[in-house]
């Protein structure tokens, strides 16, 4: 899937991670939230991911064209 996903962005470009606390009491205590856009030449693939206070991975997902981030 992720090979898929990198294929259709084109020839790979610069990678931006944008990260924030969620400490707003919604969310457990330590997670963190980041966006991560890779530029490409034919469309930027950007994913939300949400990390626990150990560094693992709670949640992955594809951003669509049009849509924000969840912050």
């Amino acid at each position: 899937m992720w090979q898929v996903a990198l294929r259709q962005i084109g020839d790979p470009g610069p990678v931006s991670v944008s990260c924030r606390s969620l400490a707003d009491g919604t969310s457990p205590l330590g997670e963190v939230a980041a966006l991560m856009t890779f530029a490409g030449t034919e469309e930027p693939l950007r994913l939300f991911v949400l990390l626990t206070a150990s560094g693992q991975i709670a949640s992955l997902r594809v951003l669509g064209p049009d849509e924000v981030a969840p912050w």
